[in-house]
This record gives C-alpha cells, sequence and structure tokens, in this order.
C-alpha cells in the first residue's frame, strides 16, 4: 500500500543547508500530484515557512518531501503490552 498525500498530513522536508541535508517538519498545505505537494515548513530556529512545488523523494532536485518513519505497533489499545 501506498500513502498519497493529502492536506494536513506531516512529511519531512529535506534540503541542503547551511550544515549539508537538513531534514526538517513540514505539513502539506497543497497538494499538485501524487509526487507534487507544497508545505509549511517548521524549523527547529523558529522561522516557519512556506515552500512550494516540492518533489517526493527519489524524483530529483535539491530539495524533497518524505514520509517520516513509524514507529512499529508493539499492540493494541486495551491490549497488555
Amino acid at each position: 500500500m501506498t500513502d498519497k498525500p493529502t492536506v494536513g498530513r506531516i512529511v519531512h522536508f529535506k534540503h541542503t543547508g547551511k550544515s549539508g541535508l537538513e531534514t526538517e517538519p513540514a505539513i502539506i498545505t497543497r497538494v499538485h500530484s501524487d509526487m507534487c505537494v507544497s508545505l509549511y515548513v517548521m524549523p527547529f530556529d523558529g522561522v516557519a515557512r512556506a515552500v512550494t512545488s516540492v518533489m517526493q523523494e527519489g524524483q530529483g532536485g535539491d530539495r524533497s518531501w518524505a514520509w517520516p518513519l513509524r514507529a512499529p505497533l508493539t499492540h493494541y489499545v486495551g491490549e497488555k503490552a
């Protein structure tokens, strides 16, 4: 199953910054296609910014977005761990 980007989903914004490759949290604000989105990026320095037309990781370019890794589900709610 492949996730499709939708407005409001949290992703990683990857780009080349001052210290090399940087990964910052972002929220999808517009979906242009299954591979191209606009983002609201929330970096650690607190200066949020909008970036447009960002391609999914592996599609080329010096900036991209990617799904964050999911933590493994160890037990269900209400089930003893």
